[in-house]
């Protein structure tokens, strides 16, 4: 009874970190360039990389010089700190959306 009680108490304060995570980056910018598609991104101070959106996500072109912190991707300066990726509603993710991480 007792490691329910704790595990219940560890999971509430886990859920309360969550949902008072900051937003630390966020953008709209990978939609692939059409009229249907839109794509919102937000970093979480978690780690908890949410992407979110209709359509279908903008194609970023594989670099293999990993030394160049611009792959394209609007997140990648941010690849240390995620730790987890949820996508929602988009049809389609890119090839090269983590390309480099």
């Amino acid at each position: 009874m007792m490691k329910k009680w704790i595990l219940g108490v560890f999971l509430s304060f886990v859920m309360v970190l969550e949902t008072h995570a900051e937003i630390i980056a966020s953008g709209n910018d990978c939609a692939a360039d059409d009229e249907e598609s839109s794509c919102h991104w937000e970093l979480a101070s978690s780690g908890k990389l949410n992407i979110t959106g209709s359509g279908v996500m903008k194609e970023w072109t594989e670099k293999n010089d990993y030394a160049i912190d611009d792959h394209g991707q609007p997140w990648f300066q941010y690849a240390d700190l995620i730790n987890e990726v949820n996508v929602q509603g988009v049809n389609s993710i890119s090839t090269n959306a983590f390309d480099g991480f």
